[in-house]
């Protein structure tokens, strides 16, 4: 057929709506607003079986994002020679890295502006009839902060969305501060709302024993996203929100043909996939 399905029978998918024009300066919101992707009839094979609804949501704007804009804006680089082969190395990503910053940014919360636009997410998703059965959210205060913030799902009483933390869906691990997450005790006692820890080890074993940059980056994290997938699809829920990153997003996408030129996600931005499956023709 025109559509591949994924390994094992994971089926495929299907975009609601993407990307649209550039955001105003607060961000947040979704892509509702924008052109959808079309899926006409003859694009959708006959007896797909709907088995999730996803809606993939970017963590709002943290510390980290703001400091790469900053040092990028300076130029600081292009007036020192170790900060420029820094750069040539890394991009502005070198002022995340604990040689020249230490841990400022280790874990990052969330700016002033990201809760902004945590917030815009919120009032969009109020006004759309949107009910969760589950979030799913990478276990970083970035994540867990634009969820507490942005999914009004997880502050009302009448709704009773799981809320689960897992490490599947965490950023792509590289060598910068922002890639390591506080341990799973400490984000206990912040984000007490949080119903089901059991995916998140105490300590940040991904972080100092499975880093994903370098050489197969793409590969080791798109790998990681068919395992979330798959882990996905064993839960209960037909409608989940899955709060994550930039790197993870992207890798997640990928696993569908027709996702793969998708442009990166903005901060704080939502976008929704179907998850189906072909069901073997009689």
């Amino acid at each position: 057929g025109r559509h591949r399905t994924m390994a094992a029978g994971l089926g495929l998918l299907l975009a609601v709506c993407a990307a649209g024009a550039p955001p105003p300066a607060a961000e947040g919101g979704d892509c509702a607003a924008a052109p959808p992707v079309e899926l006409h009839p003859d694009e959708v094979p006959a007896g797909c079986r709907l088995l999730k609804t996803v809606h993939l949501v970017r963590h709002a704007q943290g510390t980290h994002n703001r400091a790469e804009s900053r040092v990028e804006r300076d130029r600081a680089h292009e007036r020192n020679e170790t900060l420029a082969r820094l750069h040539a190395e890394h991009g502005p990503a070198w002022v995340l890295l604990e040689a020249t910053t230490g841990r400022k940014y280790h874990d990052p919360p969330l700016t002033t502006t990201g809760r902004v636009q945590a917030a815009a997410l919120q009032m969009a998703l109020r006004r759309a009839p949107i009910r969760l059965d589950a979030v799913y959210v990478s276990p970083m205060r970035r994540t867990l902060q634009t969820a507490m913030i942005g999914l009004p799902h997880l502050r009302d009483p009448h709704q009773k969305v799981s809320f689960v933390a897992t490490d599947l869906i965490r950023e792509r691990v590289a060598n910068y501060t922002c890639d390591e997450r506080s341990a799973a005790s400490r984000l206990r006692q912040l984000f007490p709302r949080v119903t089901d820890w059991s995916e998140v080890e105490e300590e940040d074993a991904m972080f100092r024993d499975r880093k994903e940059a370098g050489p197969g980056e793409a590969a080791k994290v798109r790998a990681r996203a068919t395992e979330a997938l798959r882990w996905l699809l064993g839960r209960p829920g037909r409608e989940v929100a899955l709060v994550s990153h930039q790197h993870f997003l992207k890798g997640f996408a990928e696993l569908s043909p027709r996702l793969a030129g998708w442009p990166g996600f903005r901060n704080a931005e939502r976008r929704v996939v179907h998850v189906c499956e072909a069901e073997p023709a009689v």
